[in-house]
């Protein structure tokens, strides 16, 4: 695979998990990140570098069968991480303590907490 931004392992995570579903009529599939789903859902034909993958995740998806993309809702923290890091909101650097955000997330998560989330429709 190489080096590549986690949208794109992401995308390469979902085409090959679509072509290993294909065979069944109805299929859930799950995504752990809300940027891929947007992608996913949102995608018009674009120059960038996962326009290729995007189209053939659309060619899988347009197949004769059913699939609901959803929101894993396992690691919202690391998700968190992944949105902010792809945005450069908090730049490159290290941290002694964690980045404003990320506190309730974590202190939800070791209480057990549910969390709602808004996904794109």
């Amino acid at each position: 695979m190489g080096f590549c931004n986690f949208v794109t392992a992401e995308l390469r995570g979902v085409k090959v998990g679509l072509n290993i579903a294909w065979m069944g009529l109805n299929v859930i599939m799950e995504v752990d990140s809300t940027v891929v789903q947007h992608v996913i859902l949102q995608y018009q034909s674009r120059d960038d570098p996962s326009s290729i993958l995007l189209a053939q995740i659309e060619e899988i998806l347009n197949r004769n069968w059913n699939v609901i993309i959803k929101i894993h809702m396992g690691n919202i923290w690391a998700d968190w991480l992944a949105n902010v890091g792809a945005s450069g909101e908090l730049g490159l650097g290290f941290f002694s303590v964690s980045p404003p955000g990320l506190v309730d997330l974590l202190w939800a998560d070791y209480c057990g907490s549910a969390t709602l989330r808004m996904c794109p429709s």
